[in-house]
């Protein structure tokens, strides 16, 4: 069986190469118990995921779906990941190719880079991938123009086509709400900041963020940075969430040019979804019916027992769609839509 699983994949690789639309998607992951208990179960459920996205684009006579997943690791976490890929990497390899980055390694040519990349881990020296992710259309090949990246303790359950769409001009980047009351007048003001620090209603989540790396590059937004870092260098002003802030405070300052726009809320479902914003009671989310990205915040799906039975029933689920045939033409099998339907991933209820 696993035979002829490789060849009906072999095929399918041949194809996918042949007809195919290429979407790219970023990660960064340190510790090599991080990757195991957050990143490895990502990246399984967004293979799975981009499987079903696969099967169904083909049965509706459309081109194979093959994704690039650009992953930035550490020592520790390159050791896992290397181990996972040798588990799994063959099985998903019909759409799925892998770009590794070692953290150490993503700017020795680029001096500049690397002195700025090394000023924001002396921010927080615990934790030495925390602003990569601002880094991103820096350390990514050219050609990647357009590019989603992910946080780590994510689940994703539902299809990413729309967040694939490319930006329109001026756009840099989209992220959703950050939906609870850390980011509000009183906290710009308590931490240094003279006026607004946090971008639209309730500021940014920069756990999904789809990037134009191009206009990121042209416009400078690291550029943009340096004045954020030399304040909280001076300790004129207090960082609370790492590159999270820097980000809010950029496009904050260039909400008038137009480089940011706001995600729908189906794309990063955090624990709080439903829950009110305290500092101005409106309800900027509703818990959404299809969601396409669970976004495990601050360990919740290790501490919270419902969030924790989900991630279980969603990685069994990585299972169910590894079990379906690579080749659909002809195939009378019904390919559920997303992982969420096959793990009821919206209940959260305590066990």
């Amino acid at each position: 069986l696993q035979a002829a699983r490789q060849a009906d994949g072999a095929a399918v690789a041949a194809a996918a190469r042949a007809n195919s639309e290429t979407r790219h998607v970023a990660y960064v992951a340190c510790g090599g118990e991080y990757f195991d208990t957050n990143a490895r179960l990502s990246l399984r459920s967004l293979c799975a995921q981009a499987k079903l996205d696969h099967l169904h684009s083909l049965q509706n006579g459309g081109p194979a779906i093959k994704v690039d997943v650009h992953i930035v690791l550490d020592d520790e976490a390159m050791v896992s990941y290397t181990k996972w890929v040798e588990s799994e990497g063959e099985y998903w390899a019909p759409i799925i190719d892998f770009h590794t980055y070692h953290v150490h390694q993503i700017f020795k040519d680029e001096p500049e880079l690397l002195q700025l990349w090394n000023r924001f881990i002396d921010l927080d020296d615990t934790r030495p991938c925390a602003s990569v992710d601002l880094f991103l259309p820096h350390v990514l090949q050219p050609n990647v123009t357009d590019v989603v990246y992910i946080d780590s303790d994510t689940r994703i359950v539902g299809s990413m086509t729309t967040l694939f769409e490319p930006l329109p001009a001026p756009l840099v980047w989209a992220m959703g709400d950050d939906l609870i009351s850390s980011y509000n007048p009183k906290f710009c003001s308590s931490n240094g900041y003279k006026g607004k620090c946090y971008y639209g209603f309730a500021g940014l989540n920069s756990g999904v963020i789809a990037f134009n790396t191009q206009r990121f590059r042209d416009y400078g937004v690291l550029n943009e940075s340096m004045w954020w870092l030399e304040q909280v260098e001076a300790g004129e002003i207090v960082h609370k969430f790492g590159d999270q802030d820097v980000i809010n405070y950029i496009a904050e300052n260039h909400e008038a040019d137009g480089w940011t726009t706001i995600l729908p809320c189906d794309t990063n479902v955090r624990p709080w979804m439903d829950e009110m914003i305290t500092h101005l009671n409106p309800k900027v989310c509703d818990l959404p019916s299809k969601p396409i990205i669970l976004h495990g915040v601050v360990h919740s799906f290790e501490d919270k027992p419902g969030w924790h039975a989900v991630s279980g029933r969603v990685d069994e689920a990585v299972e169910r769609v590894r079990e379906l045939p690579w080749d659909v033409a002809g195939n009378s099998t019904v390919i559920p839509m997303t992982l969420c339907e096959l793990s009821d991933c919206l209940n959260f209820k305590e066990v």
